[in-house]
């Protein structure tokens, strides 16, 4: 009965250390970029989970007078002049997606993504900080456009070519 209990303890244990994820300190799942490159002008969405409430206070709590929203996410692109853009994660799965532009005039090469989870629980004082950034890595690449070769306009009052005369050789 003894090693029982102690099974049930240790399970009970597992599953509320599962729970507390990011929260504990556990890892912070990557961000996705999609697509991962393109060329001024166009657009790109990052998006990532696991940016839910802690601190003790259910969703219900959070949204019985208004819309399901989760906590506040900030995504940078440090392009030459830094994109930054904030949206709220849906607050029961904790996913969340932004989408930005390329800047015209960005120059062509690799540039970071980050982003943040603001996961505290609003207006509450007895949460510990648990704010989390989710892991470096992610990228963005602009790409060199590729220039588009002139049409030349014929000369004026140039004369077209003279055909080549002859008689076809036929080897056989």
């Amino acid at each position: 009965m003894r090693s029982k209990t102690l099974l049930f303890l240790a399970l009970v244990a597992g599953l509320t250390l599962a729970a507390s994820g990011v929260a504990s300190g556990g890892a912070a799942p990557p961000l996705t970029v999609n697509p991962q490159s393109g060329l001024p002008g166009s657009s790109f969405t990052v998006s990532g989970f696991e940016c839910v409430f802690v601190g003790g206070a259910g969703v219900d709590e959070v949204t019985a007078a208004g819309p399901v929203l989760g906590p506040e996410v900030e995504v940078t692109v440090a392009f030459p002049t830094p994109l930054t853009e904030s949206t709220n994660a849906n607050a029961e799965t904790g996913e969340w997606s932004v989408t930005f532009t390329v800047p015209e005039g960005t120059p062509p090469g690799t540039y970071a993504v980050s982003a943040t989870c603001f996961n505290e629980m609003p207006d509450r004082e007895a949460v510990s900080a648990a704010d989390f950034d989710y892991p470096a890595g992610a990228v963005f690449t602009v790409g060199a456009e590729t220039p588009v070769a002139p049409v030349v306009p014929p000369t004026p009052g140039a004369a077209p070519a003279p055909a080549v005369a002859g008689t076809p050789r036929l080897t056989g």
